[in-house]
């Protein structure tokens, strides 16, 4: 057979080989992984606003405020008033808690506020302990949320020296009434507020008894949080809890 011929078959074998092995089927491994169903999928993290928020003042340093928190003041004058982490012998969790020394008689639309926007709280339970300290003019707070900025915000508050609890929206730097209700406590003895507000209905419950409920739509976006006194109210804070809901 001619050399020629041999090379010819030879190439025409080599094409056919060729084809044979590229149309095969692959081979299927004897463990095959298995397919990731969407339940095993890695889920995003929740969001820090809908997570559970808790401050006790425990850790850290005596003096400075936990990290996140500032210390301002609406429509101030004069010097603003003092917030510091500071021992308290009766705090309820620990040793120390919130107090706010400097607080000035005769500013009586001078609002005291010491927030943080660590958590953001539209709908869901806002709670805070207080202890009424020393005051001529003002004693007693509460908390404040839907935080701003120090001029926008909610708060309750309760006031021993009125005998009272309410809820006010301060817009601008002006507050307005919109719930209240009587109540006698002693000013010498720690209480609690807590606060649920869903869209625009506001509950407040103090020492857990509901006392307040009502319709307001001033504002109406998640903000920070945070205690809050008037004028001269020297007022001590501990356990600041938060309980965001899912929107």
């Amino acid at each position: 057979m001619p050399a020629t011929t041999i090379i010819f078959v030879g190439a025409v074998l080599l094409f056919l080989t060729s084809l044979i092995n590229h149309n095969e089927t692959p081979s299927i491994p004897e463990n095959p992984e298995p397919a990731r169903h969407q339940e095993d999928s890695p889920q995003p993290p929740e969001r820090p606003e809908h997570k559970p928020y808790y401050e006790s003042f425990e850790t850290g340093p005596t003096g400075p405020l936990p990290d996140g928190f500032r210390a301002e003041t609406t429509n101030p004058r004069r010097h603003e008033a003092c917030w510091a982490v500071h021992p308290v012998s009766s705090a309820p969790h620990g040793k120390r808690a919130l107090v706010l020394f400097c607080g000035q008689e005769g500013l009586g639309n001078r609002y005291n506020l010491c927030w943080t926007n660590q958590v953001s709280l539209c709908d869901g339970e806002l709670s805070i302990k207080v202890l009424s300290g020393a005051g001529r003019e003002d004693r007693g707070g509460g908390p404040a949320w839907r935080i701003k900025d120090k001029n926008n915000y909610y708060v309750s508050r309760w006031n021993p020296l009125e005998n009272n609890f309410r809820i006010y929206s301060v817009k601008n730097g002006r507050r307005v009434q919109i719930a209240s209700a009587d109540v006698v406590a002693d000013p010498a003895a720690w209480h609690t507020i807590t606060m649920r507000h869903t869209s625009s209905k506001i509950e407040g419950y103090f020492d857990g008894k509901k006392l307040l409920e009502v319709e307001d739509s001033t504002h109406r976006e998640a903000g920070g949080i945070g205690a809050w006194t008037k004028a001269d109210a020297e007022s001590i804070f501990d356990e600041l809890r938060a309980a965001p809901e899912k929107n």
